[in-house]
């Protein structure tokens, strides 16, 4: 296989492999393209995914394979560099994310929630798949920051946010850590099956000083 250059992080790598870890469509077979229809799906599984890797087993032989979400079958050892170099790759989210959530109550997260966690890195994973999974129809979930004020009165909101104020210092919340607390704060609503993305919830907490000082006055 002749070795080509490749510019960006990949550096000097081989054309095959690029190729390979490039999942860019969602195949067709009912297998992989049901994933999709979890509302869920676990820590494993998505971590999995995530990598463009549909599942990771043993057939009958000392050899692994993994299966892509393009339905493309890789061997660890024929096809050694290409297994190897996805299994890198999943390795180094697998570590970002207990790193992260190792002390976590729940192990089952929306779609949503994997894909703008997954967005935070973009060095270790591409989400290559993910436009055509919504060209596809697969997914549909890109949440636009409302702006509270074209659906709710000031007043309500100002009342509301200290609400959440109070609720956050009960619980020992830090809410000077707008980022931390919204992470935390989305497993809650998970947790509700109401599903928030961080980026909202973020926003409006950066918010909440400016309603405790209106209600004070």
């Amino acid at each position: 296989m002749n070795k080509v250059e490749v510019s960006g992080r990949s550096g000097n790598v081989d054309a095959e492999i690029v190729s390979a870890l490039n999942v860019k469509t969602i195949s067709e077979d009912p297998l992989i393209a049901e994933i999709f229809l979890y509302h869920y799906w676990e820590a494993s599984e998505g971590l999995l995914f995530l990598t463009g890797i549909f599942q990771e087993y043993q057939d009958g032989d000392d050899s692994r394979y993994l299966r892509t979400l393009e339905n493309r079958i890789f061997s660890s050892r024929s096809d050694k560099q290409i297994y190897d170099a996805f299994m890198m790759r999943h390795a180094k989210l697998q570590r970002i994310w207990n790193h992260e959530y190792r002390n976590r109550k729940y192990d089952k997260y929306t779609i949503s929630f994997f894909v703008e966690w997954a967005r935070r890195y973009p060095n270790e994973c591409d989400l290559t798949w993910l436009e055509d999974a919504k060209t596809k129809g697969l997914i549909d979930f890109d949440e636009k920051v409302e702006n509270p004020d074209e659906t709710i009165g000031t007043k309500e909101r100002t009342t509301l946010l200290v609400i959440i104020a109070a609720l956050a210092k009960e619980l020992e919340l830090d809410m000077s850590t707008t980022s931390t607390t919204a992470e935390k704060i989305v497993t809650y609503t998970e947790f509700l099956g109401a599903p928030v993305s961080r980026r909202t919830i973020e926003n409006h907490l950066q918010t909440i000083d400016d309603a405790i000082e209106r209600r004070r006055k």
